[in-house]
């Protein structure tokens, strides 16, 4: 989104307030700006097209890395007490600590396919689209 002044943005966004760290205050430029850059931006593009240049092709995409993960990770991914009253408002039954360790496994599995899921894809990014 662009506004017209930083003020403009807080009277229109103000849920967004806490973005304004990047917010720069500009002018549009004069008919005449426009036009002169108009122009250039033109000549560019005719002294582009003039040049004979090569195109390389793109690389290949690179092949998925192995994942190196220690032997032994048992580290908790999931917040125990959050688990354990969901479980204990959805069912009224205790939770069990070794619970905690049996999901933070699962969990590690569905991240470890995803992220082949996302490197199959291209990306460097893990998605939502990923956790089948």
């Amino acid at each position: 989104m662009i506004f017209c002044s930083v003020d403009c943005f807080d009277a229109h966004v103000p849920v967004l307030n806490h973005r304004d760290a990047g917010a720069f205050e500009r002018r549009s430029p004069t008919q005449v700006e426009f036009e002169a850059a108009k122009k250039s931006a033109e000549a560019k593009e005719v002294s582009y097209k003039s040049a004979s240049v090569q195109v390389k092709p793109a690389p290949a995409p690179a092949k998925p890395v192995a994942l190196v993960v220690p032997a032994v990770e048992e580290e908790v991914l999931v917040v125990v007490s959050k688990m354990k009253d969901y479980i204990r408002q959805r069912a009224g039954m205790n939770t069990s600590d070794a619970v905690s360790y049996a999901i933070s496994r699962y969990i590690r599995r569905w991240c470890d396919r995803a992220i082949q899921n996302a490197q199959a894809a291209g990306r460097q990014t893990v998605m939502d689209r990923d956790v089948r």
